[in-house]
This record gives C-alpha cells, structure tokens and sequence, in this order.
C-alpha cells in the first residue's frame, strides 16, 4: 500500500509542477500593461494677440490588461515659456469629455502641481488604438524681445513614459507674419529639437513662409522632449511681455546684482580689514628711546 501511495505521489508532483509553470506566465501576461504612441502630432496657430491656439491628437496603442485612465502635463512659467492655459477641451472621436471630479469615463480633471498644468482624464477600458485630442489657448506664449519675437514650445514635454513613434509639430503665422532670416542668407530662424538634438528634426518653411512643420526623423524615448522654435521680427504684432518673462528679468537682474556685489565683497573685503588694521590696529609708534644717565654720584 506504500509504495502504490509513493508511486502516485511520484506522479502527481510533477503534474502539479507542470500545471504551476504553465499557469504562471499566463498570470503575468494578464497582470503586464504597457502602451506607446503610435503618433503625437501638435498644431499651434499663433493669433494676432500673441495668444496661440494649440491642438494636440494623441493616438495611443495600449496592450496587456485594459487601460482606463490617462494624464498629460503642460508646463508652465519660464519651465515652460507660457502663463498657462484657458478653454481647454478633452475629445475622442466625436464625444467630447466634461470636467468633473467623478473619475467617471467620459469625464477629465485638470490640476495645477507647481510648475505645470495635469490634466487626467478617464475612459472605458481600453486595449490597441484609441486617439484622444486635446486643444486648449496658451497665454504669454510668445517670447519678446527687441531682437525678435519668438514661439520656443515643449510641443512634447520631458515626462512623457513611453515611446513615441512619431510626431509632426506644424506652426502657422497670422497673415503678414514670417519668420527672420540668418543675416546674408535665405535660411530661416527655425529649430526642432529632440531630446535637445536638432539633427532628429527635419524642418520645413512653406513657400509663404507661414507654415512651419518639424517632423521626428526617428522615435522619442521616454524622458526626451520634442521642442520646437521659430522667431519672426519684434513689432509686427502687438504682443505684450508676458508675466513669467517680466519676472525671470527681474531675478535675473537681482541675480547680477548678487554677483556683483559679492565679487565686490571679495575683493573690497580684505582691503577694508586691511585699512582698519593700518589706521588702527597696530601697536602705537613710541620713537627713539634715549636712555637718561646720571652723571655724578648721588649726594648723601
């Protein structure tokens, strides 16, 4: 009877083993998410008040479990060269999201965390291709300054945790607006950059120079930024300076001022404590000393 029980037990062990292994992977498989973009496109349309209407399309490919939910950042100030954003929209296909705090589907939240604008916004569970579009007016977009105006976007911001296949970013200039030339040549003040290198952007300037496109010539690690550029001539546009420029000229004007008068510190310093011990600090001068001898003996 023993060895019938050994003999089964030394069957069954390994079935159970068998079935334990093949169950595993399948386990994890279910558990594991992950998704890319499969395009990240961006169109801004500067407006003539130096407002800029942008329009983000986001398809996304997710596989593994279902997503649900998904969260974008914008920054802002000098991280982000804007004073922040009105009139969002949140659309998927032809639904388009409402603002609420429900976390429900259909729905979007939009937050303010430091220096950048979060938006989350919430859908069905969600597996392959799902396009999600999101159009929002920056404010104070636009960089002023007596040598030339100019758009200096994040069009894909540094925090981005996936791939990104592709991506096109298209620029459009009001009308009578185009973008400055290099001096003594026909190529315009244009620059895409990836991951702060322009050689993965290729740029082109339509023939009437008010379109500008920068396309991705290779996929978007996570943790680069896609950054776009162009600068046009200062007064064709009644653009004021916006708040965060006004505001990084002034600390970088105290910041100056800090360094210059702690260069004069270091230099005056030690001359000052120099002067004091010369006037003050050292031992009095006595002169000569004559010692006094007396001549005769002294009387009884």
């Amino acid at each position: 009877m023993k060895n019938k029980t050994f003999k089964l037990q030394y069957i069954l062990l390994p079935l159970l083993l068998l079935v334990l292994f093949t169950l595993r992977p399948g386990i994890s498989r279910a558990q594991s998410k992950s998704f890319v973009w499969d395009t990240y496109d961006v169109v801004i349309t500067l407006l003539p008040n130096g407002e800029m209407r942008v329009e983000e399309t986001q398809t996304l490919n997710f596989s593994g479990a279902p997503f649900s939910y998904g969260f974008a950042t914008i920054p802002t100030g000098s991280a982000g060269n804007n004073d922040g954003i009105k009139d969002l929209t949140v659309r998927e296909g032809d639904l388009t999201y409402v603002e609420s705090s429900s976390n429900a589907p259909g729905t979007y939240e939009l937050s303010r965390e430091g220096d950048e604008i979060r938006i989350d916004w919430y859908f069905e569970p969600a597996l392959g291709q799902r396009t999600y579009t999101f159009s929002y007016t920056v404010e104070g977009g636009v960089i002023v300054e007596d040598e030339g105006d100019q758009i200096f976007w994040k069009a894909i911001p540094a925090d981005h945790p996936a791939y990104v296949n592709n991506s096109a970013v298209t620029i459009r200039l009001p009308e009578g607006v185009t973008p400055q030339q290099y001096t003594g040549t026909t190529d315009y003040l244009v620059a895409g950059y990836a991951g702060g290198d322009s050689s993965l952007v290729q740029t082109f300037v339509s023939d009437d120079g008010r379109t500008i496109t920068y396309q991705l010539l290779q996929p978007l690690p996570p943790g680069a930024p896609f950054e776009v550029r162009v600068q046009f001539p200062h007064g064709l546009l009644d653009i004021p300076v916006p708040r965060w420029q006004t505001l990084q000229q002034r600390q970088d004007v105290f910041n100056l001022m800090g360094l210059v008068l702690g260069i004069f510190l270091a230099i005056a310093g030690p001359l000052v404590v120099l002067a004091l011990w010369y006037s003050k600090g050292r031992d009095p001068q006595t002169g000569v000393v004559v010692p006094e001898y007396i001549s005769e003996p002294p009387s009884d």
